[in-house]
């Protein structure tokens, strides 16, 4: 009985260790697809003409990589996140120049990636300090209050919004919303 009861142990002990073995390895690839598709979405704003968009550019990708990185969201919520990863769709209208969206678009991001959705389903919309679209767009044909507004989609339909900052956390907000 003891020894079935220690095999018992082990097995959740090494059901447990191996979810921890999932996030560190997601951890190690050092240049998602999500993250790369920032990069190529901000590389017009790096070399425009106004001096302000490129500055804004250039800082809000110095910083994506490591808030993306240095986000750690509660692996418990991830996992039941999980189970929408091929349901769900992000738009984000952000603003490069918004300490707001510097700080919850990489974090949105990392929960995107450990959720496991593609990163063709996450696309981010730029606006400049007036709130106005940098190109014509899905920001376009929206009304624009306070910034990042990260419209969540679940099977093509619109089910929430998180504005400027979450409620409680982003991950958490996340699965009210798409529960």
């Amino acid at each position: 009985m003891k020894s079935v009861a220690v095999l018992f142990m082990f097995l959740g002990l090494a059901k447990q260790c191996s979810k921890i073995d999932t996030y560190s390895m997601l951890d190690k690839n050092n240049h998602p697809a999500i993250v790369h598709n920032m990069e190529l979405t901000l590389a017009g704003d790096l070399n425009s003409d106004d001096s302000a968009t490129a500055l804004w550019a250039k800082e809000f990708l110095a910083g994506f990589e490591t808030e993306f990185k240095n986000y750690h969201p509660d692996k418990k919520i991830i996992d039941k996140l999980k189970k929408f990863s091929t349901e769900i769709q992000v738009k984000v209208i952000g603003g490069n120049w918004c300490s707001d969206t510097k700080r919850e678009v990489p974090r949105l991001c990392k929960i995107l990636y450990y959720m496991g959705v593609d990163a063709n389903k996450f696309e981010y919309y730029r606006v400049d300090r007036n709130k106005k679209p940098v190109e014509p767009d899905f920001a376009s044909s929206r009304t624009i209050g306070a910034v990042p507004d990260m419209v969540i989609y679940k099977n093509g339909t619109e089910v929430g919004r998180i504005v400027e900052v979450p409620n409680k956390t982003l991950e958490k907000d996340l699965l009210n919303i798409l529960k």
